[in-house]
This record gives C-alpha cells, structure tokens and sequence, in this order.
C-alpha cells in the first residue's frame, strides 16, 4: 500500500495543494504556512482540487488542479524578507498583509483570535507582557507560479458545511 501511495504523490506537483488553503472561518485564525500549524487544523481547504491533466506545453508533467494556470518562472526565484514587529499594530498588519481577501472584502471586517491561535497568542504574549521586538524572516525559492480561476472552483465539502450552518 505504501507504494501505491508514494507513486501516485510523484504525479501532482508538488505543494499545489496549498493554493486551495483557507483559514479557519470559526476561530478566525490567520493563514498558517507551516506544517504544525496545518497539521492542527488552522489550514482548512476552501476549494476542492481535482487533477485530471498537466500544463501541456510547461516545463513539468506534473499534474496540476483544474482551472489553475501554471506559469514556469525562467529561473529559481529567490526572494528573503526580514519584518520587525513590537506593536500589536505591527503584528495586525503583518497578519493582514499574508492574507489575500477577495475583491469586495475588505480587511476590517477580520479579526484575528487570541485564544485560538498559538502563533497569535505567542506574538501578543512577548510583545505585550514581555515588551520584546520579534523578527519575523521568511523565504521563498519559486520554480512555478500557480494562479487559480476562482469563479469556476467548486468548494470543499468542510468549507461548504461551515457556510450552510
């Protein structure tokens, strides 16, 4: 069986799985990019993914998720970023700045929960009671761009429950 698994995980491209992420619309915790946190519910899929076919004429034959364009970058793309946070204003603006709202939406009307969150609840921690400044870097290396077409996804069974109750 396992096998069976690891051969099918070598046809779709890898990690694009992820542009079907959400956030958890009943804690309205932040976007997570990282394994734990995913792996704690925070990165709940808003869409359904099906993989029927790969970007004919792309630089991989990997399968990708219907109605997502695959562009193929011309080279790694590398890119590193450094934030200083030490405001509950810096860290509301980092927080919304990773999260891309839909046109019509705006960013008041999300909040981000304390009592939900960890990484929240952690940042607000040391930067109130703590007073420190954190460091918050990342990095990005991109071999491919995915885009999705949003009007013609279909919704993920979870996402869809939580919206009709």
């Amino acid at each position: 069986m396992m096998k069976q698994q690891d051969e099918n995980s070598n046809i779709y491209l890898p990690n694009s799985n992820k542009i079907a992420l959400g956030f958890n619309p009943l804690y309205g915790s932040p976007v997570c990019d990282t394994g734990a946190c995913q792996m704690e519910g925070f990165g709940h899929p808003v869409f359904k993914l099906q993989y029927e076919s790969s970007a004919s004429g792309s630089c991989t034959n990997k399968l990708i998720p219907n109605f997502v364009a695959l562009d193929c970058l011309p080279s790694a793309v590398t890119s590193a970023s450094t934030e200083v946070i030490s405001t509950l204003k810096q860290l509301s603006e980092s927080i919304s700045n990773k999260i891309e709202v839909s046109v019509g939406a705006s960013y008041n009307a999300f909040s981000f929960s304390y009592t939900n969150s960890k990484e929240t609840s952690y940042m607000v921690d040391n930067i109130v009671k703590n007073n420190l400044t954190i460091m918050y870097t990342s990095a990005q290396v991109s071999q491919v761009k995915l885009s999705m077409f949003e009007p013609l996804m279909e919704l993920s069974d979870t996402f869809r429950f939580v919206i009709d109750n």
